[in-house]
């Protein structure tokens, strides 16, 4: 019993690293997105980062604050970068 559950939780673990590296690079590519495409506009560029963010979500429900601490402060950076804001 023991064995089988410290195995279940391994899994578990494996596939909580997967599906965190899966939100990196959609935060990385989204943001190369944001930097990169001249014909973006902020509404865009904004419609993009709730895209992102409900896509992590689907992955960790619980974990919202925890986007809004890790991700967000980058994509408003690049946009306030990006779209001249101050």
């Amino acid at each position: 019993m023991d064995e089988e559950k410290k195995k279940f939780s391994e899994e578990e673990l494996k596939e909580d690293k997967l599906n965190q590296k899966k939100i990196q690079i959609v935060c990385d590519y989204a943001l190369y997105v944001i930097k990169t495409k001249e014909s973006l506009t902020l509404f865009e560029a904004e419609k993009i980062v709730k895209e992102v963010k409900n896509y992590a979500l689907k992955f960790f429900p619980e974990k919202e604050e925890t986007f809004d601490m890790i991700y967000l402060p980058r994509f408003q950076r690049e946009i306030k970068r990006r779209f001249n804001l101050n």
